[in-house]
């Protein structure tokens, strides 16, 4: 067995592990990066007078994002789709401001869409 340690294999090493814990903890604490949060899309059924692009979308009262468009869906015409941005995404579920209609609310991932 040899006794003298190879300086350079073990500062090698050393930075490969502490390089790959922080980016496990970065991965685990789910870090974008400076990636922008992921939009939400609501789904109207029936009318939605009252709701404008810009319009405030809040959750038990306070501001967690804004309409950003607005359109028919394509499948459905009797359906009104609406994009949010949505800064923060800790609130479960939204509240589109003086809209009548049933909401269903449900995260848009643009990659599947």
């Amino acid at each position: 067995m040899e006794r003298h340690a190879s300086y350079a294999l073990v500062g090698i090493i050393s930075t490969a592990l502490l390089v790959a814990a922080i980016v496990f903890v970065v991965w685990l604490g789910g870090s974008r990066l400076g990636g922008s949060d992921d939009p939400y899309r609501i789904i109207f059924h029936g009318p939605v007078r009252g709701l404008s692009v810009g319009a405030e979308v809040q959750f038990n009262g306070i501001k967690v994002g804004q309409i950003e468009r607005i359109r028919l869906d394509e499948e459905d015409p009797n359906r009104v789709v609406t994009d949010l941005d949505r800064p923060d995404q800790r609130g479960n579920a939204c509240k589109a401001p003086a809209a009548q209609g049933k909401p269903e609310a449900a995260p848009h991932h643009p990659e599947q869409a």
